[in-house]
């Protein structure tokens, strides 16, 4: 028996490649490093802490992720990340004293002992990443303590905007559902906000995304789709607006849904996929996206293979 395609995720990963939807939920390879992981999770772990306060003070976003980041590395990593970001505060304290475009790069600043503290801290934080490799994939391109500075970045400016805002209805709600002879699930990130005097609800969903990457067009369709059914349908919510905004980024994208069609549409497309599926049949679509996947290594005969039959044809 297939596994469902029941999320907006997983209807948009087979939807554009079968063989990826094969390799990540049938074959259960891992496609994400862990580090990707870590700053999705942080993040949201984050918010949902940071709304569910009583009272939210300056300064309590970023306490929040910072305790979800921590608390999702392996204990021995979390001890040697913070001392790093420690140490790199006081070095940032230090060179803002200097007189220097570039404070951190003259020579009172790199031969200071903060600088070598620094520099020590960050090497004993990649040689745990390299011995303990198999326990935590984490990517060179954004290390412990860079990945923290864009959270921390990332905190400052939702909490700007949101501190003084009132508190959302949902934040972080997971949801299953029927409709249309199917059970749907997902998490929604951010719904209201929601006056608790008032009781007047602003009709706006908000996704929050985290990746480096726009996410597909397709994904965030799907997602639109079954965000729709899930407050219209299951918790009977008006819903005017449904925003993604790219976190990293700091990029919205607005997207409109049409039940009559959109509805109809999304079950139609799930249908097709899983009757495909029960036949077993996991079929790569050798699109432009196939240079950028994570499992290229285990389609690459079957890729050859399409390439010469175009030749040929």
């Amino acid at each position: 028996m297939p596994p469902s395609v029941d999320t907006a995720s997983r209807l948009s990963m087979a939807t554009q490649c079968a063989k990826k939807f094969e390799h990540v939920y049938v074959r259960d390879y891992r496609s994400k490093s862990a580090s990707a992981l870590i700053f999705g999770s942080a993040f949201h772990d984050g918010i949902e802490a940071w709304f569910g306060r009583n009272s939210r003070n300056p300064g309590d976003l970023e306490n929040c992720i910072y305790d979800a980041y921590m608390s999702l590395m392996p204990r021995t990593l979390a001890l040697k990340v913070e001392e790093e970001i420690g140490i790199d505060d006081k070095a940032e304290e230090f060179a803002s004293t200097l007189d220097a475009k570039h404070p951190r790069k003259v020579k009172a600043f790199t031969e200071s002992d903060v600088a070598k503290e620094l520099a020590k801290a960050s090497g004993t934080v990649s040689n745990w990443l390299e011995a303990n490799s198999d326990e935590i994939k984490w990517s060179k391109a954004d290390p412990p303590l860079k990945m923290w500075r864009g959270l921390q970045q990332i905190a400052a400016e939702i909490e700007l905007e949101w501190i003084d805002a009132p508190t959302p209805l949902m934040v972080e709600s997971s949801f299953h559902f029927n409709y249309g002879g199917y059970v749907w699930r997902g998490r929604i990130d951010l719904y209201g906000p929601h006056d608790p005097e008032t009781g007047e609800v602003k009709p706006i969903l908000i996704d929050w995304k985290t990746s480096k990457m726009n996410p597909s067009s397709l994904e965030v369709y799907y997602q639109a789709i079954l965000y729709h059914m899930a407050l219209t349908q299951f918790f009977e919510l008006p819903l005017e607006e449904i925003q993604f905004r790219m976190v990293r980024r700091n990029e919205v994208v607005d997207v409109t849904v049409d039940p009559v069609v959109h509805y109809e549409e999304v079950i139609a497309r799930r249908r097709a996929i899983e009757a495909g599926m029960e036949s077993g049949f996991y079929l790569p679509n050798y699109s432009y996206n196939c240079r950028n996947c994570d499992f290229l290594a285990q389609c690459e005969s079957e890729s050859k293979i399409k390439i010469e039959e175009r030749k040929l044809s």
